[in-house]
Protein backbone atom coordinates (compact mmCIF):
# COMPACT_ATOMS: atom_id res chain seq x y z
CA UNK A 1 0.00 0.00 0.00
CA UNK A 2 1.32 3.44 -0.89
CA UNK A 3 2.16 5.57 2.08
CA UNK A 4 0.13 8.77 2.45
CA UNK A 5 2.33 11.87 2.42
CA UNK A 6 2.95 13.27 5.89
CA UNK A 7 0.89 16.21 7.07
CA UNK A 8 2.98 19.22 7.93
CA UNK A 9 1.79 21.38 10.79
CA UNK A 10 0.74 21.32 14.42
CA UNK A 11 -1.97 19.19 15.99
CA UNK A 12 -5.41 20.83 15.48
CA UNK A 13 -6.71 22.70 18.51
CA UNK A 14 -10.07 23.93 19.79
CA UNK A 15 -9.21 27.29 18.21
CA UNK A 16 -8.86 25.55 14.84
CA UNK A 17 -12.37 24.14 15.28
CA UNK A 18 -13.73 27.62 16.01
CA UNK A 19 -11.88 29.02 13.00
CA UNK A 20 -13.23 26.28 10.75
CA UNK A 21 -16.76 27.27 11.76
CA UNK A 22 -16.24 31.02 11.68
CA UNK A 23 -19.18 33.08 10.47
CA UNK A 24 -17.24 34.14 7.38
CA UNK A 25 -16.44 30.58 6.34
CA UNK A 26 -19.97 29.40 7.04
CA UNK A 27 -21.33 32.25 4.93
CA UNK A 28 -19.01 31.27 2.05
CA UNK A 29 -20.34 27.70 2.14
CA UNK A 30 -23.89 28.99 2.42
CA UNK A 31 -23.47 31.21 -0.65
CA UNK A 32 -22.02 28.29 -2.57
CA UNK A 33 -24.93 25.92 -1.98
CA UNK A 34 -27.44 28.76 -2.37
CA UNK A 35 -26.60 28.76 -6.08
CA UNK A 36 -27.19 25.02 -6.30
CA UNK A 37 -30.43 24.48 -4.39
CA UNK A 38 -32.56 25.80 -7.24
CA UNK A 39 -31.46 22.72 -9.20
CA UNK A 40 -32.54 20.24 -6.52
CA UNK A 41 -35.40 17.96 -7.48
CA UNK A 42 -36.96 17.86 -4.00
CA UNK A 43 -36.71 20.96 -1.86
CA UNK A 44 -38.72 22.82 0.73
CA UNK A 45 -38.60 26.17 -1.02
CA UNK A 46 -40.44 28.05 1.74
CA UNK A 47 -38.26 26.70 4.55
CA UNK A 48 -35.04 27.47 2.66
CA UNK A 49 -36.25 30.93 1.66
CA UNK A 50 -37.12 31.79 5.27
CA UNK A 51 -33.67 30.66 6.39
CA UNK A 52 -31.85 32.79 3.82
CA UNK A 53 -33.98 35.87 4.57
CA UNK A 54 -32.65 35.82 8.13
CA UNK A 55 -29.20 34.57 7.16
CA UNK A 56 -27.09 36.52 9.66
CA UNK A 57 -29.17 35.49 12.65
CA UNK A 58 -29.51 31.92 11.33
CA UNK A 59 -25.76 31.50 10.90
CA UNK A 60 -24.98 32.91 14.34
CA UNK A 61 -27.47 30.56 15.95
CA UNK A 62 -26.13 27.55 14.02
CA UNK A 63 -22.51 28.41 14.88
CA UNK A 64 -23.34 28.75 18.56
CA UNK A 65 -25.04 25.34 18.57
CA UNK A 66 -22.02 23.76 16.89
CA UNK A 67 -19.43 25.31 19.20
CA UNK A 68 -21.46 24.52 22.34
CA UNK A 69 -21.97 20.92 21.24
CA UNK A 70 -25.76 21.36 21.08
CA UNK A 71 -26.11 20.83 17.33
CA UNK A 72 -27.96 17.65 16.43
CA UNK A 73 -28.65 16.57 12.82
CA UNK A 74 -32.22 15.62 12.03
CA UNK A 75 -33.40 12.55 10.09
CA UNK A 76 -33.47 13.49 6.39
CA UNK A 77 -36.20 12.81 3.87
CA UNK A 78 -35.53 10.46 0.97
CA UNK A 79 -36.98 9.79 -2.46
CA UNK A 80 -36.48 7.31 -5.31
CA UNK A 81 -34.71 8.32 -8.52
CA UNK A 82 -35.46 5.92 -11.38
CA UNK A 83 -32.78 4.06 -13.32
CA UNK A 84 -33.03 1.68 -16.26
CA UNK A 85 -34.66 -1.77 -16.04
CA UNK A 86 -36.79 -0.83 -13.03
CA UNK A 87 -33.89 -0.13 -10.69
CA UNK A 88 -33.69 3.05 -8.66
CA UNK A 89 -31.37 5.06 -6.45
CA UNK A 90 -32.35 6.50 -3.07
CA UNK A 91 -31.63 10.25 -2.93
CA UNK A 92 -31.31 11.90 0.48
CA UNK A 93 -32.63 15.43 1.08
CA UNK A 94 -31.29 17.35 4.09
CA UNK A 95 -32.77 20.32 5.85
CA UNK A 96 -30.86 23.55 5.31
CA UNK A 97 -28.79 23.44 8.51
CA UNK A 98 -27.70 19.85 8.01
CA UNK A 99 -26.91 20.47 4.34
CA UNK A 100 -24.76 23.46 5.28
CA UNK A 101 -22.80 21.66 8.02
CA UNK A 102 -22.27 18.49 5.95
CA UNK A 103 -21.13 20.46 2.91
CA UNK A 104 -18.90 22.68 5.09
CA UNK A 105 -16.98 19.69 6.46
CA UNK A 106 -16.77 17.91 3.11
CA UNK A 107 -15.47 21.11 1.47
CA UNK A 108 -12.76 21.37 4.14
CA UNK A 109 -11.79 17.72 3.68
CA UNK A 110 -11.53 18.07 -0.11
CA UNK A 111 -9.47 21.25 0.12
CA UNK A 112 -7.03 19.63 2.53
CA UNK A 113 -6.76 16.47 0.42
CA UNK A 114 -6.29 18.01 -3.03
CA UNK A 115 -2.44 18.02 -2.89
CA UNK A 116 -2.64 14.20 -2.73
CA UNK A 117 -4.91 13.82 -5.78
CA UNK A 118 -3.66 12.09 -8.90
CA UNK A 119 -4.18 14.23 -11.99
CA UNK A 120 -6.88 12.01 -13.54
CA UNK A 121 -9.29 11.81 -10.58
CA UNK A 122 -12.53 13.80 -10.98
CA UNK A 123 -15.98 13.71 -9.43
CA UNK A 124 -18.18 16.68 -10.32
CA UNK A 125 -19.06 19.09 -13.10
CA UNK A 126 -18.46 21.88 -10.59
CA UNK A 127 -14.74 21.20 -10.97
CA UNK A 128 -12.97 21.26 -14.30
CA UNK A 129 -11.99 17.93 -15.85
CA UNK A 130 -9.01 18.25 -18.19
CA UNK A 131 -7.79 15.35 -20.35
CA UNK A 132 -4.54 13.94 -18.95
CA UNK A 133 -1.28 12.72 -20.44
CA UNK A 134 0.80 13.89 -23.37
CA UNK A 135 -1.05 15.21 -26.42
CA UNK A 136 -1.21 12.56 -29.13
CA UNK A 137 0.53 13.15 -32.42
CA UNK A 138 1.02 10.86 -35.41
CA UNK A 139 4.81 10.57 -35.56
CA UNK A 140 5.18 7.34 -37.56
CA UNK A 141 3.22 5.13 -39.93
CA UNK A 142 2.51 2.47 -37.29
CA UNK A 143 0.90 4.98 -34.93
CA UNK A 144 -1.18 6.37 -37.77
CA UNK A 145 -2.41 2.93 -38.81
CA UNK A 146 -3.03 1.71 -35.25
CA UNK A 147 -4.97 4.74 -34.12
CA UNK A 148 -6.53 5.94 -37.37
CA UNK A 149 -10.07 5.45 -35.99
CA UNK A 150 -9.25 7.53 -32.91
CA UNK A 151 -7.43 10.18 -34.93
CA UNK A 152 -10.59 10.84 -36.96
CA UNK A 153 -12.54 11.40 -33.73
CA UNK A 154 -9.76 12.75 -31.53
CA UNK A 155 -11.60 15.70 -29.96
CA UNK A 156 -14.51 13.49 -28.92
CA UNK A 157 -12.12 10.78 -27.70
CA UNK A 158 -10.37 13.29 -25.43
CA UNK A 159 -13.66 14.72 -24.17
CA UNK A 160 -15.31 11.41 -23.28
CA UNK A 161 -12.36 9.32 -22.08
CA UNK A 162 -10.39 12.26 -20.56
CA UNK A 163 -7.25 10.68 -21.99
CA UNK A 164 -4.94 12.50 -24.41
CA UNK A 165 -3.24 9.35 -25.64
CA UNK A 166 -5.10 6.55 -27.49
CA UNK A 167 -4.48 2.97 -26.38
CA UNK A 168 -4.85 -0.42 -28.03
CA UNK A 169 -7.15 -1.47 -25.19
CA UNK A 170 -9.13 0.48 -22.60
CA UNK A 171 -10.19 -1.10 -19.32
CA UNK A 172 -13.56 0.34 -18.23
CA UNK A 173 -14.93 -0.53 -14.80
CA UNK A 174 -16.59 0.79 -11.64
CA UNK A 175 -17.22 -0.13 -7.99
CA UNK A 176 -20.15 -2.25 -6.83
CA UNK A 177 -22.58 -0.27 -4.61
CA UNK A 178 -19.86 2.29 -3.95
CA UNK A 179 -21.60 4.78 -1.68
CA UNK A 180 -23.47 2.07 0.22
CA UNK A 181 -20.21 0.18 0.94
CA UNK A 182 -18.09 2.92 2.52
CA UNK A 183 -17.59 2.14 6.21
CA UNK A 184 -17.76 5.18 8.46
CA UNK A 185 -14.89 4.24 10.76
CA UNK A 186 -12.62 3.52 7.79
CA UNK A 187 -13.58 6.80 6.13
CA UNK A 188 -12.76 8.74 9.31
CA UNK A 189 -9.44 6.87 9.48
CA UNK A 190 -8.60 7.90 5.90
CA UNK A 191 -9.58 11.52 6.60
CA UNK A 192 -7.64 11.77 9.87
CA UNK A 193 -4.23 12.55 8.27
CA UNK A 194 -5.75 15.63 6.60
CA UNK A 195 -5.40 17.53 9.87
CA UNK A 196 -9.02 18.58 10.33
CA UNK A 197 -9.99 19.37 13.95
CA UNK A 198 -10.92 16.33 16.05
CA UNK A 199 -14.29 17.87 16.91
CA UNK A 200 -15.03 18.31 13.21
CA UNK A 201 -14.36 14.60 12.67
CA UNK A 202 -16.65 13.80 15.60
CA UNK A 203 -19.36 16.02 14.11
CA UNK A 204 -18.94 14.32 10.75
CA UNK A 205 -19.42 10.96 12.46
CA UNK A 206 -22.72 12.15 13.93
CA UNK A 207 -23.87 13.38 10.54
CA UNK A 208 -23.01 10.09 8.87
CA UNK A 209 -24.84 8.18 11.60
CA UNK A 210 -27.97 10.29 11.06
CA UNK A 211 -27.83 10.14 7.25
CA UNK A 212 -26.72 6.54 6.57
CA UNK A 213 -28.91 4.48 4.21
CA UNK A 214 -31.78 2.68 5.90
CA UNK A 215 -32.15 -1.11 6.14
CA UNK A 216 -35.84 -1.49 6.93
CA UNK A 217 -36.44 -2.37 10.58
CA UNK A 218 -33.06 -4.08 10.96
CA UNK A 219 -30.22 -2.51 12.96
CA UNK A 220 -28.15 -0.24 10.74
CA UNK A 221 -24.38 -0.78 10.81
CA UNK A 222 -22.07 2.22 10.51
CA UNK A 223 -21.72 1.88 6.78
CA UNK A 224 -22.92 3.78 3.73
CA UNK A 225 -22.95 7.40 2.60
CA UNK A 226 -26.20 9.08 1.61
CA UNK A 227 -26.53 10.00 -2.06
CA UNK A 228 -27.33 13.71 -2.05
CA UNK A 229 -27.60 16.45 -4.68
CA UNK A 230 -25.17 18.92 -3.12
CA UNK A 231 -21.94 16.94 -3.65
CA UNK A 232 -21.42 16.48 0.10
CA UNK A 233 -21.04 12.70 0.01
CA UNK A 234 -19.44 12.80 -3.43
CA UNK A 235 -16.57 14.89 -2.06
CA UNK A 236 -15.96 12.54 0.86
CA UNK A 237 -16.21 9.45 -1.36
CA UNK A 238 -13.84 11.11 -3.84
CA UNK A 239 -11.22 11.73 -1.15
CA UNK A 240 -11.69 8.19 0.20
CA UNK A 241 -10.41 6.82 -3.14
CA UNK A 242 -7.24 8.95 -3.28
CA UNK A 243 -5.05 6.16 -1.85
CA UNK A 244 -6.53 3.67 -4.32
CA UNK A 245 -5.82 6.14 -7.15
CA UNK A 246 -2.21 6.47 -6.04
CA UNK A 247 -1.68 2.72 -5.83
CA UNK A 248 -3.01 2.16 -9.37
CA UNK A 249 -1.22 5.19 -10.84
CA UNK A 250 2.11 4.17 -9.27
CA UNK A 251 1.81 0.66 -10.70
CA UNK A 252 0.49 1.39 -14.19
CA UNK A 253 1.22 5.06 -14.83
CA UNK A 254 -0.59 8.28 -13.97
CA UNK A 255 -0.97 9.43 -17.58
CA UNK A 256 -3.27 6.55 -18.52
CA UNK A 257 -5.52 6.38 -15.44
CA UNK A 258 -8.80 8.31 -15.17
CA UNK A 259 -11.45 8.07 -12.48
CA UNK A 260 -14.78 9.90 -12.58
CA UNK A 261 -16.29 9.25 -9.13
CA UNK A 262 -16.21 5.43 -9.09
CA UNK A 263 -16.08 4.94 -12.90
CA UNK A 264 -12.51 4.14 -13.92
CA UNK A 265 -10.76 4.04 -17.31
CA UNK A 266 -7.18 2.88 -17.76
CA UNK A 267 -5.33 2.55 -21.04
CA UNK A 268 -3.23 -0.57 -21.68
CA UNK A 269 -1.48 -2.26 -24.61
CA UNK A 270 -3.05 -5.72 -24.44
CA UNK A 271 -5.89 -7.61 -22.77
CA UNK A 272 -3.25 -9.50 -20.76
CA UNK A 273 -2.09 -6.21 -19.30
CA UNK A 274 -5.73 -5.33 -18.77
CA UNK A 275 -6.23 -8.44 -16.64
CA UNK A 276 -3.25 -7.40 -14.53
CA UNK A 277 -4.92 -4.01 -14.06
CA UNK A 278 -8.21 -5.60 -12.98
CA UNK A 279 -6.35 -7.89 -10.58
CA UNK A 280 -4.50 -4.96 -9.02
CA UNK A 281 -7.68 -2.86 -8.78
CA UNK A 282 -9.53 -5.72 -7.10
CA UNK A 283 -6.77 -6.08 -4.48
CA UNK A 284 -6.50 -2.32 -3.96
CA UNK A 285 -10.24 -1.81 -3.47
CA UNK A 286 -10.57 -4.82 -1.18
CA UNK A 287 -8.06 -3.20 1.18
CA UNK A 288 -10.68 -0.48 1.61
CA UNK A 289 -13.51 -3.04 1.84
CA UNK A 290 -14.81 -2.18 -1.61
CA UNK A 291 -15.58 -4.50 -4.52
CA UNK A 292 -14.73 -4.07 -8.19
CA UNK A 293 -17.82 -4.51 -10.37
CA UNK A 294 -16.70 -7.47 -12.49
CA UNK A 295 -20.06 -7.54 -14.29
CA UNK A 296 -19.49 -4.05 -15.71
CA UNK A 297 -15.77 -4.46 -16.39
CA UNK A 298 -14.99 -4.28 -20.12
CA UNK A 299 -11.87 -4.50 -22.28
CA UNK A 300 -12.48 -2.15 -25.19
CA UNK A 301 -10.44 -2.49 -28.35
CA UNK A 302 -10.30 0.64 -30.50
CA UNK A 303 -13.40 -0.18 -32.57
CA UNK A 304 -15.37 -0.89 -29.37
CA UNK A 305 -14.18 2.39 -27.81
CA UNK A 306 -15.71 4.22 -30.76
CA UNK A 307 -19.09 2.58 -30.13
CA UNK A 308 -19.04 2.54 -26.30
CA UNK A 309 -18.29 6.26 -26.00
CA UNK A 310 -20.51 7.06 -28.99
CA UNK A 311 -17.66 9.00 -30.62
CA UNK A 312 -19.26 9.26 -34.07
CA UNK A 313 -22.66 10.38 -32.77
CA UNK A 314 -21.05 12.86 -30.37
CA UNK A 315 -18.86 14.27 -33.15
CA UNK A 316 -21.87 14.85 -35.42
CA UNK A 317 -23.85 16.47 -32.58
CA UNK A 318 -20.92 18.72 -31.65
CA UNK A 319 -20.48 19.82 -35.27
CA UNK A 320 -24.20 20.66 -35.55
CA UNK A 321 -24.16 22.51 -32.23
CA UNK A 322 -21.09 24.52 -33.24
CA UNK A 323 -22.71 25.50 -36.54
CA UNK A 324 -26.01 26.48 -34.88
CA UNK A 325 -24.80 28.12 -31.69
CA UNK A 326 -27.38 30.88 -32.11
CA UNK A 327 -30.76 29.95 -33.55
CA UNK A 328 -33.00 32.89 -34.53
CA UNK A 329 -36.22 33.36 -36.46
CA UNK A 330 -34.14 33.85 -39.59
CA UNK A 331 -32.27 30.55 -39.47
CA UNK A 332 -34.54 28.30 -37.39
CA UNK A 333 -36.06 26.55 -40.42
CA UNK A 334 -32.64 25.64 -41.80
CA UNK A 335 -31.41 24.59 -38.37
CA UNK A 336 -34.52 22.43 -37.83
CA UNK A 337 -34.05 20.77 -41.21
CA UNK A 338 -30.41 20.00 -40.45
CA UNK A 339 -31.44 18.73 -37.01
CA UNK A 340 -33.72 16.22 -38.74
CA UNK A 341 -30.80 15.10 -40.90
CA UNK A 342 -28.64 14.82 -37.80
CA UNK A 343 -31.21 12.68 -35.99
CA UNK A 344 -31.56 10.40 -39.03
CA UNK A 345 -27.82 9.74 -38.91
CA UNK A 346 -27.52 9.44 -35.12
CA UNK A 347 -30.55 7.17 -34.62
CA UNK A 348 -29.50 4.55 -37.15
CA UNK A 349 -26.72 2.00 -36.85
CA UNK A 350 -25.24 -0.65 -34.54
CA UNK A 351 -24.27 1.99 -31.97
CA UNK A 352 -27.92 2.64 -31.00
CA UNK A 353 -28.67 1.52 -27.42
CA UNK A 354 -25.00 0.63 -26.89
CA UNK A 355 -22.57 2.13 -24.37
CA UNK A 356 -23.35 5.76 -23.57
CA UNK A 357 -26.45 5.93 -25.78
CA UNK A 358 -28.42 7.57 -22.96
CA UNK A 359 -26.06 10.54 -23.10
CA UNK A 360 -26.73 10.87 -26.85
CA UNK A 361 -30.48 10.95 -26.19
CA UNK A 362 -29.97 13.59 -23.51
CA UNK A 363 -28.09 15.83 -25.92
CA UNK A 364 -30.64 15.34 -28.69
CA UNK A 365 -33.63 16.21 -26.50
CA UNK A 366 -31.86 19.42 -25.52
CA UNK A 367 -31.13 20.39 -29.13
CA UNK A 368 -34.70 19.56 -30.18
CA UNK A 369 -35.90 22.33 -27.84
CA UNK A 370 -33.45 24.74 -29.43
CA UNK A 371 -35.04 24.34 -32.89
CA UNK A 372 -38.59 23.54 -31.66
CA UNK A 373 -38.61 20.16 -33.37
CA UNK A 374 -41.40 17.64 -32.81
CA UNK A 375 -39.23 14.84 -34.17
CA UNK A 376 -38.77 13.08 -30.80
CA UNK A 377 -42.34 13.31 -29.52
CA UNK A 378 -43.46 9.90 -30.78
CA UNK A 379 -40.59 8.09 -29.09
CA UNK A 380 -40.70 10.00 -25.77
CA UNK A 381 -42.77 7.37 -23.92
CA UNK A 382 -40.40 4.55 -24.90
CA UNK A 383 -37.37 6.65 -23.91
CA UNK A 384 -38.99 7.50 -20.58
CA UNK A 385 -39.69 3.82 -19.86
CA UNK A 386 -36.18 2.66 -20.75
CA UNK A 387 -34.29 5.71 -19.45
CA UNK A 388 -36.26 7.20 -16.52
CA UNK A 389 -33.11 9.08 -15.48
CA UNK A 390 -33.81 11.33 -18.50
CA UNK A 391 -37.24 12.33 -17.16
CA UNK A 392 -36.32 15.98 -16.56
CA UNK A 393 -34.88 16.35 -20.06
CA UNK A 394 -37.84 14.64 -21.73
CA UNK A 395 -40.49 16.60 -19.82
CA UNK A 396 -38.62 19.86 -20.43
CA UNK A 397 -38.58 19.04 -24.15
CA UNK A 398 -42.38 19.33 -24.14
CA UNK A 399 -42.75 22.05 -21.50
CA UNK A 400 -40.24 24.52 -22.96
CA UNK A 401 -42.09 24.27 -26.29
CA UNK A 402 -45.44 24.70 -24.51
CA UNK A 403 -46.69 21.34 -25.79
CA UNK A 404 -49.11 21.02 -22.87
CA UNK A 405 -51.44 18.55 -24.56
CA UNK A 406 -48.61 16.18 -25.46
CA UNK A 407 -46.93 16.48 -22.05
CA UNK A 408 -50.15 15.63 -20.22
CA UNK A 409 -50.73 12.70 -22.56
CA UNK A 410 -47.17 11.43 -22.08
CA UNK A 411 -47.37 11.44 -18.28
CA UNK A 412 -50.83 9.88 -18.27
CA UNK A 413 -49.71 7.15 -20.68
CA UNK A 414 -46.65 6.43 -18.55
CA UNK A 415 -48.80 5.95 -15.44
CA UNK A 416 -51.41 3.89 -17.25
CA UNK A 417 -48.76 1.62 -18.80
CA UNK A 418 -48.23 0.02 -15.38
CA UNK A 419 -44.56 0.98 -15.24
CA UNK A 420 -42.92 1.87 -11.92
CA UNK A 421 -43.51 5.57 -11.34
CA UNK A 422 -40.75 6.95 -9.15
CA UNK A 423 -41.08 10.00 -6.94
CA UNK A 424 -38.34 11.85 -8.84
CA UNK A 425 -40.27 11.38 -12.10
CA UNK A 426 -43.46 12.68 -10.49
CA UNK A 427 -41.58 15.74 -9.24
CA UNK A 428 -40.00 16.31 -12.66
CA UNK A 429 -43.40 16.24 -14.36
CA UNK A 430 -45.05 18.77 -12.02
CA UNK A 431 -41.92 20.95 -12.03
CA UNK A 432 -41.93 21.05 -15.83
CA UNK A 433 -45.67 21.83 -15.80
CA UNK A 434 -44.85 25.18 -14.18
CA UNK A 435 -43.15 26.22 -17.43
CA UNK A 436 -46.36 25.79 -19.42
CA UNK A 437 -48.90 28.34 -20.59
CA UNK A 438 -51.85 26.00 -21.28
CA UNK A 439 -55.33 26.95 -22.42
CA UNK A 440 -58.25 27.01 -19.96
CA UNK A 441 -59.21 23.36 -20.36
CA UNK A 442 -55.72 22.04 -19.76
CA UNK A 443 -55.08 24.49 -16.93
CA UNK A 444 -57.96 22.83 -15.14
CA UNK A 445 -56.74 19.32 -16.05
CA UNK A 446 -53.24 19.99 -14.68
CA UNK A 447 -54.64 21.45 -11.45
CA UNK A 448 -57.00 18.54 -10.94
CA UNK A 449 -54.23 16.05 -11.69
CA UNK A 450 -51.93 17.72 -9.16
CA UNK A 451 -54.68 17.67 -6.55
CA UNK A 452 -55.36 13.97 -7.11
CA UNK A 453 -51.66 13.23 -6.71
CA UNK A 454 -51.48 15.25 -3.50
CA UNK A 455 -54.46 13.29 -2.15
CA UNK A 456 -53.04 9.97 -3.45
CA UNK A 457 -56.09 9.68 -5.64
CA UNK A 458 -54.24 8.49 -8.74
CA UNK A 459 -53.81 4.77 -8.16
CA UNK A 460 -52.31 3.71 -11.48
CA UNK A 461 -48.54 3.64 -11.02
CA UNK A 462 -48.45 6.44 -8.42
CA UNK A 463 -45.65 6.14 -5.88
CA UNK A 464 -47.93 7.19 -3.04
CA UNK A 465 -45.31 9.52 -1.65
Amino acid sequence: MAEAPPVVGSVPTAQDFENLFSLGKLRTTCNSIRKEIRLLRARDAVDWLDWFLTLDASLEQLREQILEGDYTPTPPSRYELGKSKGAFRIITSFNICDALVYRHISDAALEAALPRKVQGAFFSRRHSATPIGKTFSVSDDDAYLNFFQVWLRYNEYRTHTLLQQPYECLVVTDITNFFESIQHDLLIEYLAPLGLPRKAMGLLGRLLEAFKPLAGHSPNPRVGLPVDELDCSRQLAHVFLFEHDRRIADQFGEDNYVRWMDDQNIGVRTETEGRHVVNAMTRSLSSQRLTLNSGKTKFLAIDRMVVHFQLDANRKISEWDEKHKKVTAKNVEAARSEFAELWAQVSDGPHVNDGNWDKILKRMYGLAVKVDSDLLEDRALVDLVHNPELDEKIFAYFAKRNRFTQLFSLFSSYGEAGESLFEATEVAFFESSLLLDPDGRYTKLYREHALRFAEAGVKSGQSGR
